[in-house]
């Protein structure tokens, strides 16, 4: 698995910063010039292939395994939408995530995680948390 130390807003901001490029902040240039859509499902597919793992992931494609995340379009900070691609990208926060699946199982519904275990997975990461600080403090000194 890999690993970033960048929340997915921050990568979904970086990738469409890159992708608009100069253009990011007038939103002069109409979406279809950049052929947004386009540009991530490559990204997707690129990843994969460079992971050597096509045949496995990054298309949504019958019997490949697949992450999805459906986001409220309708929450207040994700408006104005002219495009959806450029919304997700630009507007969407952790609190627009309503529904997630990860190879095809339900693990959040109605911006709820279904996990039974949400106490002792928060104990785990408050644990790493102190764990990894403690390395941290140790490398500094």
């Amino acid at each position: 698995m890999l690993k970033t130390r960048f929340s997915t807003r921050d990568q979904l901001l970086t990738l469409g910063m890159a992708i608009l490029g100069p253009h990011y902040s007038t939103y002069e240039v109409a979406v279809e010039d950049f052929q947004l859509a386009r540009e991530m499902g490559l990204i997707a597919i690129e990843g994969a292939r460079m992971l050597r793992m096509q045949d496995r992931i990054g298309s949504l494609t019958p019997g490949k395994q697949a992450d999805v995340v459906l986001v409220r379009a309708s929450d207040l900070n994700m408006q104005p939408i002219h495009d959806p691609v450029t919304s997700v990208i630009t507007q969407t926060s952790v609190g627009n995530v309503d529904t997630v699946l990860v190879a095809g199982q339900i693990k959040k519904r109605h911006g709820q995680l279904l996990a039974s275990d949400v106490g002792a997975m928060q104990n785990r990461l408050a644990e790493s948390g102190q764990r990894t600080m403690r390395d941290l403090q140790a490398l500094l000194h």
